[in-house]
């Protein structure tokens, strides 16, 4: 029982926001006891998804790449957000599928073996890294599933399908450097204060271009959010040998 709840609290609204914290620290294996917030836990995905941005391409890749009946699947359950008990019984026929169809099994080893999600770890990384893209989507009635994480990709198809796709050619000159950097392993702080760009770029500038231009462009929230839309956009950013190749020319010449 909860006590001495302010009178001006909503019971209603405490409570399911305090049931999707549970089901958050549950998915990133962490004690009810540790004291966290929502938005810590987000805090802590999104900074880890710009240390992984390879994680956050790969993730869109294999969402986009779905062969046709897995995207279904994931368009049924999206369909039933609104509804617990069938969205309940579309979650346990994706996961039979999982086991005994052909095309969904293939697809299933493919993401698990390269992901090694054996490793508990490595599920709690899959799970920051979509959390850390679509918090808004993710609530008790669409909550993360902690062990087969697989079954969590419906969240980021649904997130991917309400993008607008942001042409790469149709950026500035500082913001494809700062999408190539990034889409090369670059960290924002190697951007930002280690003057890998060159050029009249003071630090001042480069944020500017990382935490407003670029999410204003792409409608999102956040870097992690940018880079995401860029490579649902431009898959060949998604490939690190062209990613490279574009960098190098943007450098040497000012443009592709």
């Amino acid at each position: 029982m909860v006590k001495n709840l302010h009178e001006k609290v909503s019971f209603e609204k405490v409570m399911p926001q305090y049931e999707k914290l549970l089901m958050l620290k549950k998915a990133l294996m962490l004690g009810e006891s540790e004291e966290v917030n929502e938005k810590i836990l987000l805090e802590r995905s999104r900074e880890h998804n710009l240390r992984e941005i390879y994680l956050v391409g790969y993730l869109v890749d294999v969402v986009l790449k779905a062969p046709k009946e897995v995207r279904e699947q994931n368009d049924l359950l999206i369909s039933c957000y609104d509804k617990p008990k069938e969205f309940a019984k579309a979650q346990k026929q994706s996961e039979n599928l999982f086991k005994t169809n052909p095309k969904f099994r293939r697809y299933f080893a493919n993401i698990f073996s390269y992901l090694d999600l054996f490793a508990p770890m490595n599920r709690v990384i899959t799970n920051m890294t979509i959390f850390g893209l679509c918090p808004e989507i993710i609530s008790t009635s669409v909550p993360l599933e902690s062990k087969n994480v697989i079954l969590n990709f419906h969240i980021l198809q649904k997130w991917l399908s309400e993008q607008r796709k942001v042409d790469f050619s149709l950026l500035s000159d500082i913001e494809k450097k700062v999408v190539l950097y990034l889409a090369n392993g670059y960290s924002v702080e190697e951007i930002v204060e280690d003057d890998v760009i060159e050029g009249d770029y003071d630090d001042k500038r480069l944020q500017t271009v990382l935490y407003e231009l670029l999410p204003a462009r792409c409608n999102v929230q956040s870097v992690c959010q940018v880079m995401a839309v860029m490579f649902m956009s431009n898959p060949e950013l998604n490939d690190i040998y062209k990613a490279m190749d574009m960098l190098e020319d943007l450098l040497e010449n000012g443009e592709f």
